[in-house]
């Protein structure tokens, strides 16, 4: 559509694929000619959903959900050479299935200390939780808050929420990505915010790899998933994260395990001055999110 077109002369404008392969049209493959005419799969694409969620559910058994596309660089590396760094968590048991469900049809259903966080416009009331919940987890920080974001904004809230929890004494790490694919700029001058306001005393780590996670953890309780720290994500779009309580679990212990390696290959910067952004870009990237 031409409002497409639009959008994606900007993007280009603003974030320039310099290496990428030219591209003079798209075209319909075999393999996705296939796909689409399978008697067996129903696809719809025609309808703007402003939908980011990731999810799949297999036979009403396995529900996967997180924050990884279907999209070669998520497998290896996008075309400006950087590597994904993204989760997906693996829910088997069909009561799982259908908690989430229930869950996506307007309930409300904890289940093994795991609940579910969206934002979807598909049932009546429209509901919109994931800025609220997210809120919540910064500030009931009593000790320790990490916090991984492929795309940070400056919101106002969640600014004063990072730096009160600061203040009252709790360890904040933050990683962003080095050098996002979007919004690099918006995230850096979020970051140097955070650093100049509290003195150095918030850990920012720089990471080499495109993070593409979405998370969030205290103490208490980690949320990971699609939905990242911008007024579109918490005003427009469908989002989908996994609430988990940090009991003693396999799962929770590689999670931090992945957690603090993703610190130790990252650059730790403690001087805000260090963090260098276009003023010019950051301003044009907040009318996109």
């Amino acid at each position: 559509t031409l409002s497409e077109r639009v959008k994606i002369a900007a993007l280009k404008a603003l974030y320039p694929m310099h290496g990428s392969p030219r591209r003079t049209r798209e075209v319909e493959s075999e393999l996705y000619l296939a796909l689409t005419r399978h008697p067996n799969v129903t696809l719809k694409c025609d309808d703007f959903r402003a939908d980011h969620s990731k999810y799949y559910i297999f036979d009403g058994k396995i529900l996967i959900l997180g924050g990884i596309n279907i999209e070669d660089k998520e497998n290896g590396r996008d075309m400006q050479g950087r590597v994904y760094q993204d989760y997906m968590v693996k829910l088997d048991g069909a009561r799982y299935v259908d908690a989430f469900l229930a869950k996506l049809s307007g309930g409300e259903t904890a289940l093994d200390g795991i609940s579910f966080g969206m934002n979807t416009k598909d049932i009546t009331p429209h509901r919109f939780e994931m800025e609220a919940r997210y809120l919540e987890l910064i500030e009931s920080a009593e000790r320790e808050l990490f916090i991984t974001m492929a795309y940070f904004s400056p919101l106002p809230r969640f600014v004063r929420a990072i730096l009160d929890a600061h203040r009252r004494g709790v360890r904040v790490r933050l990683l962003i990505p080095s050098h996002a694919n979007f919004q690099s700029d918006t995230n850096r001058r979020t970051a140097r915010l955070l650093l100049r306001e509290s003195d150095g005393g918030i850990e920012l780590y720089l990471s080499p790899k495109m993070v593409h996670t979405k998370l969030i953890a205290n103490e208490k309780t980690v949320s990971l998933g699609s939905t990242n720290i911008t007024k579109k994500a918490f005003g427009q779009l469908s989002e989908l994260n996994i609430f988990v309580e940090r009991l003693e679990s396999a799962f929770v212990t590689r999670l931090l395990d992945s957690i603090e390696e993703n610190h130790r290959i990252s650059e730790r910067v403690g001087d805000y001055r260090k963090v260098k952004y276009n003023r010019l870009l950051a301003f044009f990237e907040g009318f996109l999110v």
